[in-house]
């Protein structure tokens, strides 16, 4: 019999791991193992994992990243399949058994995502999700964006995992777009479109950080050029999302700097133009209110 690991890594989310872990535990098949990686947090996240007696704690000895807390427990899990879950997201009850499922009769297939519904800080709900079949020749940056690929959507086969390594942990963030490109060169992604997952946004997650995301991008630009050059839209996108961060930052430079790389991997979007155009309006509103402000002290 087939057996599952799951690995959640964490820090200092000890407020909503519980409901992860009730979530994990409550799965309609069962997992053989859970294991809680706690990469250096502060709160009382072993209290916590403490009061669940399946559930395995493993303590990083500092902060090393989400990348570094997935290996760890990469390493530790012995189940045929692993499956990742954050700390801050649940699972549907049936998650596991209908993953579990799908595999048992595909033999091919190394990695299977899902559907995911994402609620914001603010209230709104949005649905991920497509019922694409896997395309010839692999999946690429165009469907990777898309957060039917999160790693809590993730449930795969372990040897496949340890193949590829796993995580980089020199990726502060976008672990997940690396480790999906280095995956789809050796085994078969698939993606059923049911949601299983329910991810929470956060304002204080890692995408919210722009500087992580900035060095992350780097790295995935060049280390995966030429996946990137197949899909210039999603290279593109990726540019938009770091300027918009930096626009939210109020850092017009910065987000000046993101769209013109944008415009290499899209020269002719109108679209793209128009964004860019707006930002040297901000520019100027910006100033202005800086102005305004040193005027009334």
């Amino acid at each position: 019999m087939a057996t599952i690991s799951v690995v959640i890594p964490t820090y200092n989310r000890a407020e909503t791991l519980r409901r992860a872990l009730v979530s994990a535990i409550g799965q309609t098949r069962v997992p053989d193992e859970i294991i809680v990686v706690d990469d250096g947090s502060s709160d009382n996240t072993a209290e916590v994992v403490g009061q669940f007696q399946q559930v395995q704690l493993l303590a990083m000895p500092s902060n090393q990243g989400a990348a570094a807390a997935r290996n760890r427990g990469l390493e530790v899990a012995t189940g045929d399949y692993v499956a990742f879950l954050d700390s801050d997201d649940v699972w549907l009850a049936h998650k596991l058994e209908t993953q579990l499922a799908y595999m048992t009769e595909h033999d091919d297939v190394g990695l299977l995502c899902c559907g995911i519904t994402v609620k914001e800080k603010h209230g709104a709900v949005r649905y991920f999700g497509f019922s694409e079949s896997y395309p010839e020749g692999g999946w690429d940056f165009e469907t990777f964006q898309n957060y039917p690929f999160s790693t809590p959507t993730w449930f795969a086969r372990r040897q496949v995992l340890v193949e590829s390594s796993g995580f980089d942990k020199a990726l502060l963030n976008s672990e997940d777009l690396d480790f999906l490109a280095r995956l789809q060169a050796i085994t078969r992604i698939e993606v059923l479109p049911e949601p299983l997952v329910v991810k929470y946004n956060l304002s204080d997650s890692l995408d919210a950080d722009v500087s992580r995301l900035e060095q992350s991008y780097g790295i995935l630009f060049e280390r995966h050029r030429a996946l990137w050059s197949k899909t210039p839209r999603a290279a593109a996108r990726g540019c938009i999302r770091l300027a918009n961060k930096h626009l939210k930052n109020r850092d017009v430079a910065a987000a000046h700097s993101s769209f013109r790389q944008a415009a290499m991997y899209q020269p002719f979007s109108a679209k793209l133009w128009a964004l860019w155009a707006m930002t040297f309006g901000q520019g100027r509103l910006l100033r202005l209110v800086r102005k305004i402000k040193s005027l009334l002290r």
